[in-house]
């Protein structure tokens, strides 16, 4: 690591939101437009999420505080614990889910959800145990020990991790279609 990162925790690239789930017996909080993350959503290799499930304004007010208007979402419980994916719009998580709020001026979004999505089995193995399901809570997520370049550096390496991310996009979909036609 070259001298010029500045070593870090989680908590300083931004503000961390937890997120809550609406009370599911209550049928008008959900099918709204406001995207609902949960890690099921959250699909490897997938940089951006469309959520399965979505909340009204009345879901939104049950869980104050909880939208996050974009970031990098990280799943901090059970065996999809670690996996990370860009925030682009205002949504609202759940509770096994802790989301960075990036703060953009200091940090460069993508680079800080490929340097999330690169501690995966770090987060993983923090909160692994043969006793009970995998858990990191917040605290334990905040205080997690990072690296970061400049934000000039990040940008580049953010650059570059995307075009190899767009390649590989692009070859899925051929790939799909190929299978499709044959």
């Amino acid at each position: 690591m070259s001298s010029e990162w500045a070593s870090l925790k989680i908590q300083d690239l931004g503000r961390i939101v937890t997120g809550k789930t609406p009370p599911t017996s209550n049928e008008h909080f959900f099918g709204g437009g406001i995207p609902f993350l949960t890690p099921t959503d959250m699909v490897d290799g997938e940089m951006a999420v469309c959520t399965s499930r979505t909340l009204t304004a009345e879901g939104l007010a049950s869980v104050k505080n909880c939208l996050v208007p974009r970031g990098v979402a990280v799943s901090c419980i059970g065996w999809q614990m670690g996996k990370s994916v860009l925030v682009f719009q205002p949504t609202v998580t759940n509770q096994q889910i802790n989301t960075v709020v990036v703060d953009e001026v200091r940090f460069d979004l993508r680079f800080v959800y490929y340097l999330l999505s690169s501690m995966r089995k770090k987060i993983f193995e923090l909160g692994a145990t043969p006793t009970r399901t995998p858990i990191v809570n917040k605290t334990t997520f905040s205080q997690m020990a990072i690296g970061v370049p400049p934000l000039s550096e990040q940008r580049k390496i953010a650059a570059c991790l995307s075009v190899l991310d767009d390649r590989i996009t692009l070859l899925r979909e051929t790939n799909a279609t190929l299978e499709a036609i044959a």
